[in-house]
């Protein structure tokens, strides 16, 4: 439910920019509205993929916080840290 409630609020937003970007332009065509409004969402997406890819997944259920080792190190013993 989430993953669609995100998709149709980036959409939603890049209609609202589209609007303000054809607006501002003075061109009044549904096409380019609707063509604007994809090319906008495809590059939210797109951005959204080029920063996340390189990071190392996680594994799941896996609290630690950040700087405190290495991951499959055991943690450091009381007064340690």
């Amino acid at each position: 439910m989430s993953a669609l409630f995100g998709f149709f609020l980036r959409l939603f937003i890049c209609f609202v920019a589209a609007k303000f970007l054809l607006q501002a332009v003075g061109v009044e065509s549904r096409q380019y509205l609707i063509g604007l409004t994809i090319l906008l969402t495809a590059n939210v997406y797109w951005l959204g993929y080029l920063t996340f890819r390189d990071r190392p997944a996680e594994a799941p259920g896996r609290d630690r916080a950040p700087g405190r080792g290495k991951p499959g190190e055991a943690p450091p013993a009381e007064g340690q840290g």
